[in-house]
């Protein structure tokens, strides 16, 4: 995965993991397990490695619209690293959604405003 643009969610539950695997299939993410700094300090925490592209995100977002438990939600931590070394880092990113119309392309859109445009190259493309 080294070759490959990667969206980074850390600190997953392992009930996450198995819907985020389930949502995006095992081409598209894998694992890994680090420690994670600050008030976890020395817990073990589960990352997500996902390739990105155009179907990944929209995935993503569909994974991301499913988790919430109100029209708020959160991500702790979300990352974004190139092919060229280059990381995007957003913490506590925040949504605001409509139950009956916000969909995953949406999110998606929400999540690439707040990551500077990062994602743009993956949303009119599958790469």
């Amino acid at each position: 995965m080294k070759d490959e643009e990667l969206i980074v969610l850390n600190g997953l539950s392992a009930q996450e993991k198995l819907e985020l695997l389930d949502d995006l299939g095992e081409d598209a993410v894998s694992y890994d397990t680090s420690v994670l700094p600050g008030e976890l300090h020395g817990e073990p925490a589960t990352i997500a490695l996902i390739i990105l592209s155009h179907s990944a995100l929209v995935a993503l977002g569909a994974y991301l619209l499913k988790k919430r438990e109100s029209e708020d939600f959160s991500v702790d931590l979300i990352k974004i690293e190139t092919v060229g070394g280059t990381k995007i880092e957003a913490k506590g990113v925040k949504f605001r959604v409509n139950k009956e119309e916000q969909s995953s392309p949406d999110v998606v859109k929400a999540l690439n405003k707040t990551l500077g445009g990062a994602l743009d190259k993956f949303i009119n493309d599958d790469n």
